[in-house]
């Protein structure tokens, strides 16, 4: 059996599930089993960019390497209903995205640290009660962020105002194909589309943001000019060349900045622009300890603004515009997760999750205004090729 044969080192860094697996032999006791990723092994669970071990992450320069169910331990996952035994203290993480430091695979729109698992996260219905198990559906984003975010038409700290802003500032016109990976609930795509007369498809790993977005563009008349798909923007590339390739809060699709820029090339006509979504330190936090107040693992995770702007002309890139959040756009995003929350526990008083949300509610108006307010930024910056 795997338990039996010495730990091995791993390939490169940690593994969020051999992390988690980790956790879990500590728990129990035992001493951890490591498993080495393994280009050549048939990773058909995950997506062809996956395959050869990169690093994905949101924002900042450091990421965690996703692996396939066949590199863990026995009993770890397995085939059928896809289940991970997971103590109560690591499933608050796991389902929260909280504690960013010690189990940091993400996942999703905006600056969110959001809790991603090989691919694969938690669809809290599946799990039956009292059994220790975890059930995790093929895809979806932590449940934790469909309930906060559900009320939420942009999924980052922008305002419709800053969002017509881009618009305007990149002088689309009509028949603009425009391709969106991590799209949302499609406000970027439906109202560009409704103002300008852009045209493209959005793809998104949450099912009720991409029900969401396909409601609004009908609801803005724009259904025969958008198509939103419920899928995995990781290694996406269009059929068609595209006028505007975007991936606005959500690089850890193709290992951060430098994979996501690779990535959205490859759909982009000549000539076309680049749209990258990214934090950044509006001032840098003084100890680690900040910077994890901020959900950030640390400090080095993020860039100051000089220096993320030099990053993009060091790849080969001018910066043709950019339009970044300010506190109340940054207010907007956060203080409306509160009232969401709210309204969820009231409805939802002997739901199993009702703990972790008013947890979260708890915690989240201090933090946010002593660490994420004062010290993140974000922005979306438009990019063109030298």
């Amino acid at each position: 059996s795997v338990a039996a044969e010495p730990p091995k080192p791993l390939a490169s860094k940690a593994h969020p599930l051999a992390m988690l697996a980790d956790l879990l032999s500590e728990e129990a006791g035992q001493p951890p089993v490591r498993q080495p990723l393994d280009d050549t092994a048939d990773n058909s669970c995950l997506p062809a960019a996956r395959q050869a071990g990169q690093k994905h992450m949101l924002g900042g320069r450091h990421g965690t390497d996703y692996i396939a169910r066949e590199h863990l331990p026995d009993g770890l996952l397995h085939e059928g209903p896809l289940t991970l035994p997971v103590a109560g203290w690591l499933t608050r993480e796991l389902d929260c995205g909280l504690n960013a430091a010690r189990l940091r695979g993400t996942v999703g729109s905006g600056h969110c640290r959001k809790r991603r698992v090989a691919g694969m996260s938690e669809n809290c219905g599946t799990g039956l009660p009292g059994d220790g198990i975890r059930r995790f559906s093929a895809l979806d984003i932590p449940r934790i962020f469909n309930i906060t975010e559900s009320a939420h038409r942009i999924h980052n700290p922008f305002t419709p105002e800053k969002l017509a802003t881009l618009g305007a500032a990149l002088r689309l016109e009509s028949g603009t194909r425009v391709l969106d990976l991590g799209s949302g609930s499609g406000e970027m795509l439906c109202t560009w589309a409704r103002d300008y007369g852009v045209i493209g498809t959005g793809i998104d790993m949450s099912q009720l943001f991409t029900e969401q977005a396909k409601l609004r563009a009908e609801e803005l008349g724009v259904a025969d000019q958008v198509k939103f798909t419920h899928g995995d923007a990781a290694g996406y590339v269009s059929d068609e060349k595209v006028g505007v390739a975007a991936c606005v809060g959500a690089t850890w699709i193709a290992g951060g900045v430098v994979g996501t820029i690779e990535l959205l090339a490859q759909s982009l006509r000549t000539g076309g622009i680049i749209l990258i979504g990214e934090p950044y330190w509006r001032q840098l936090p003084p100890t680690e300890d900040v910077a994890k107040g901020c959900l950030a693992g640390s400090i080095s995770d993020f860039l100051m603004l000089p220096e993320l702007l030099a990053s993009f002309g060091r790849l080969g890139y001018d910066v043709v515009e950019m339009v970044l959040a300010d506190q109340d756009s940054w207010d907007r995003y956060e203080a409306a997760k509160w009232l969401t929350m709210r309204r969820w526990l009231e409805a939802n008083p002997d739901d199993e999750f009702a703990k972790d949300v008013r947890a979260q509610l708890t915690s989240e108006p201090e933090r946010y205004a002593a660490y994420t307010r004062e010290y993140l930024g974000w922005g979306v910056f438009a990019l063109m090729t030298r």
